[in-house]
């Protein structure tokens, strides 16, 4: 039979819970992780349609398009406007300049 007592040395890594068998012992169950779903890097939401890194399942998605594991459709919305309305000002720029030329 498989010794459950709890042993403390050089596995503080491991969590665990404590619970009292039916004989009275101590009897150490090892929690599993949480797992997390995939967040967006700039607000922190949850991607829709994406399993998990440290889930054990056998069906790996992702999103085709750049930046779909990492950023959510706001995030890269907002990301790709930015590009744009600099750009704009460059070009806003060169016509201010040859008109006064």
């Amino acid at each position: 039979m498989k010794n459950n007592r709890i042993s403390i040395l050089g596995q503080s890594h491991i969590k665990r819970k404590t619970k009292k068998s039916p004989g009275g012992k101590l009897i150490a169950l090892k929690l599993q992780k949480k797992i997390k779903k995939k967040r967006c890097i700039d607000n922190g939401n949850i991607l829709p349609g994406l399993i998990s890194r440290n889930s054990n399942s056998h069906v790996k998605k992702s999103i085709s398009r750049h930046s779909g594991g990492e950023l959510s459709i706001s995030a890269l919305r907002n990301k790709i406007m930015k590009c744009f309305l600099r750009e704009e000002k460059k070009l806003a720029k060169k016509i201010l300049i040859s008109k006064k030329n």
